[in-house]
Order: C-alpha cells, then sequence, then structure tokens
C-alpha cells in the first residue's frame, strides 16, 4: 500500500514539475522616457491571455504563466502615450524580461472642478455647527420648522434656549430687550422695522422660506460690536433644489379666547385679510391742517372727519386659522445658466384675550411714605385680532 502511494505522489510530482517546465513568466520595468524615472501604477497587460498586472513603486512588474510562443504586450497610464511590443517570444521554461519606456502624451487632460455647498438645514447640521463654534451658538434649522409647523420667524425663534417673544414680534435675548440685539439677514445686516426703536419684527419673515437661524449669544472678532443680548443670523432658502409645491392649513384654539365672549368694534368686510378696505379712513372733509382756534372746523372735524361708530360687539370667536402656500421652481436657460423661483404665501386669523390687565400711571413720587403714587391705577380687559397675509 505504501509503495503504490509512493509511485502516486512521484507521477503526480513529474506531472507538475513537467507543466511548470511548459510555461514562462515576462518581467520588467516601466520608466519615463524623458527623465528615465520609474512610473508606479503602469497598467500592464496581454489581452489576448486576459492576463494584467500593475507596476510597484519600484516601477517593476511580473506576468506569470504565460504560454511559450509570441504575445503582444501592452503598457498604458493616464497622461502617457499607451506602447504595444508585439512579438514578445517567450521560451518554456524561461523569464523574458523588457523595459518599458513610456512618453508622455501631448494632449493635456481638461480640469476637473468638484464643488459642494454644505447643507444648513437638517438638525445634524446645525449640531455639528454649533459643536464647532467658537463662541456660544444656539439655532433652529429649516428640519424643525417643518415639524413643528411655525408660521414666521418669531415662532421659530421662541424655540431656542434663552429666547423669549414679546409683542408676538420682537426678541429678548438673555433678559435684554429687542433694542440690545443685532439682526442680520443672507450675511447683511437689516434695518429697523420700528421708527422710534431699534426692534426688527420677526413676525416679517414667513416661516417655510427659513434655511436656519442661529443666534450668537457672545462676542466674536468676526461679529459686530453693537449688540449686548444676541446676534440673530437668518439665513432664507436659496436655488430651489427640485419643483414642488407644498400646502398645510391648521387650527389651534387656547381656552382663554374660544368658548367665550369676545368684545369687537366693527370693521371692515376685507380686514379679516389683513387690510382695510377703506372703512377706517379718514373722510374727505378732513382738512390737510387743522385750526384749533376755529371751533367750527373743530366740530365739523369731529362729527364728519371720523368713522364714529364705536359700539362695542359681541361674538364667540371662530378657532385660529393658518394657511401657507410654498411654490419652487427651478429653471434653466439654452445657454446653461440656471433660474429659480421661490414664492411663499401665508395667511393667519387669530384671536386674543388678555384678561385682568393691570394699567397705572405714577406722577410724583411719595417721600413722605417712600413709595410711588399713582394718578391713574386700573384694570382692562384687551381683545385682539391678529390677521396677516404676506
Amino acid at each position: 500500500m505504501i509503495r503504490k502511494f509512493s509511485l502516486l505522489t512521484g507521477i503526480l510530482f513529474f506531472i507538475i514539475n513537467h507543466l511548470t517546465a511548459q510555461t514562462c513568466s515576462i518581467e520588467g520595468v516601466v520608466s519615463d522616457k524623458k527623465t528615465g524615472e520609474t512610473i508606479v501604477g503602469v497598467s500592464v497587460y496581454i489581452e489576448s491571455l486576459n492576463k494584467a498586472t500593475s507596476s510597484d513603486p519600484d516601477g517593476k512588474f511580473k506576468l506569470n504563466e504565460i504560454p511559450p510562443g509570441k504575445h503582444k504586450v501592452t503598457a498604458s497610464f493616464l497622461s502617457y502615450e499607451t506602447v504595444e511590443l508585439a512579438d514578445i517570444t517567450t521560451q518554456p521554461g524561461q523569464v523574458t524580461s523588457l523595459n518599458i519606456e513610456l512618453k508622455e502624451s501631448p494632449t493635456l487632460l481638461k480640469e476637473i472642478v468638484v464643488s459642494g455647498t454644505r447643507s444648513m438645514n437638517s438638525e445634524l447640521s446645525m449640531l455639528s455647527a454649533q459643536k464647532a463654534a467658537l463662541t456660544v451658538v444656539s439655532g433652529v434649522s429649516s428640519q424643525q420648522i417643518t415639524r413643528n409647523q411655525d408660521k414666521d420667524a418669531s415662532e421659530v425663534v421662541k424655540r431656542i434656549p434663552g429666547i423669549s417673544i414679546l409683542e408676538d414680534r420682537y426678541i429678548v435675548a438673555r433678559g435684554l430687550s429687542q433694542r440690545y440685539n443685532n439682526v442680520w439677514i443672507n450675511n447683511s445686516s437689516v434695518p429697523a422695522s420700528e421708527a422710534d426703536t431699534r426692534s426688527f419684527s420677526f413676525d416679517m419673515i414667513p416661516g417655510s422660506q427659513i434655511e436656519n437661524i442661529m443666534i450668537v449669544k457672545s462676542l466674536s472678532p468676526d461679529l459686530p460690536a453693537d449688540f449686548s443680548g444676541g446676534f440673530v443670523k437668518v439665513t432664507t432658502k436659496n436655488m430651489p433644489t427640485e419643483n414642488s409645491f407644498q400646502v398645510s392649513y391648521g387650527m389651534n384654539f387656547n381656552t382663554e379666547t374660544q368658548f367665550h365672549d369676545f368684545k369687537y368694534n366693527k370693521g371692515g368686510k376685507t380686514e379679516f385679510l389683513g387690510f382695510d378696505n377703506g372703512y377706517r379712513s379718514l373722510k374727505s372733509s378732513l382738512p390737510k391742517r387743522l385750526n384749533p382756534s376755529n371751533s367750527e372746523q373743530v366740530n365739523t372735524v369731529t362729527k364728519e372727519g371720523f368713522n364714529n361708530n364705536w359700539e362695542v360687539l359681541t361674538q364667540q370667536p371662530i378657532p385660529d386659522q393658518r394657511l401657507s402656500a410654498a411654490l419652487n421652481r427651478k429653471f434653466r436657460t439654452e445657454s446653461g445658466k440656471q433660474w429659480g423661483l421661490i414664492t411663499s404665501l401665508n395667511y393667519s386669523y387669530t384671536h386674543r384675550t388678555f384678561m385682568d390687565m393691570k394699567n397705572t400711571q405714577y406722577g410724583v413720587y411719595n417721600k413722605r411714605n417712600d413709595e410711588p403714587e399713582p394718578e391713574n391705577d386700573y384694570t382692562d380687559d384687551q381683545y385682539v385680532i391678529d390677521s396677516k397675509l404676506r
């Protein structure tokens, strides 16, 4: 049994040596014809045999298990002319050596420019920006705005820690009023929206057109130094990436207003849309300049120059209404230029009731009793109807 196994092993060994002796290999070095430097990564292949390899860091290559005969060896590399060596003869059991020289291609390759824009409309991007910032920064992305259905920027910023809203439009940062804040939109400073104070009304910016809002709460050399509360950076949406049309509608109510009597004064038929149809305008009989010493003129203007319907009516208010629509379109001209259209329409109609509002007007300080002495001290109820179309 052992003799038979030994005989079989010997036969197999003889066959393997015989087959190995029948094959050969091709090896060599690839270099630059002009400089003589070796080239790494050159593709060397024999297409008819479907065999290929590449040169190592020293420019060397080797093709094994090549049958004897004549073969065409091809070498190619980026920015070099392809070299084809025909009739390369290989002998059984021998190694064929080649020195391949490549010549630079006279054809210049065009440059490839890869550009990208960092997206700042997701919560993940906002968290990354806040972690990388060297200042104290808080922000809200459009992803969170869409999820919360905030109708304008005033509702957006109140979700930021340390920020509160005054009169549903002005922000208070770290306890400081609106005049201590600075507002920029798309990296440009914006003027105050009020004539008598430095403040910006955030309810003018629709929430559907906001990319992100970031509030910087500490000073930095790259920021203006004229704020002590917060530096608000509002970024609006830019070129749309795809055509879209979105419509959203919502209702809400509060227990202080709905299901209770609501006081109001008669207004125009279009006031629910946010503008007056002339019902509250001054009459044509009102002169451009009123003479207080002319009692007859004063009486005429008082009786006929204004709308004197001051009747207080009562109603049960409907739930607050909110409607928003956004249309995004992108166009490409024949010359390759891109144009974008971002359009939005936002409408809101809300009722607010403020009960037991204390209003006090103080006069001269009472030094004897060491306390302020009010001249008028009363409590009133306020009813507000707010309609906006923008």
